[in-house]
């Protein structure tokens, strides 16, 4: 409750921008189910630009117009993603394309 309280107090204070680093790695998977159901409607409503820091390539295509993978270090960006209009056949591809990135690959 206390992250989307502070979700919230952002978006109505004005933020055109929330920096949500790992915001649902402390919730079980039925709270980050719903919390991330929430933040979609927020998105909606209220039009943010979000940065969305994740380890979850599930929750990075279900919440993400876009995706950045970084890898290396210094961090490189070493695939970019568009995932705006795809199909569910479509974002499992993307989610596939994230993890091979992920895994040093393509």
């Amino acid at each position: 409750m206390a992250q989307r309280v502070a979700i919230l107090r952002a978006v109505l204070t004005g933020a055109e921008v929330l920096l949500l680093d790992e915001p649902f790695s402390a919730l079980d998977a039925l709270t980050r189910q719903d919390i991330q159901t929430w933040l979609r409607g927020v998105q909606r409503s209220f039009r943010p630009t979000t940065v969305l820091v994740t380890h979850d390539v599930r929750e990075a295509t279900a919440l993400c117009d876009r995706v950045a993978v970084l890898s290396g270090s210094p961090a490189r960006v070493g695939l970019r993603l568009d995932l705006r209009g795809l199909t569910p056949a479509g974002q499992r591809a993307a989610e596939a394309d994230i993890l091979a990135a992920l895994q040093g690959g393509p």
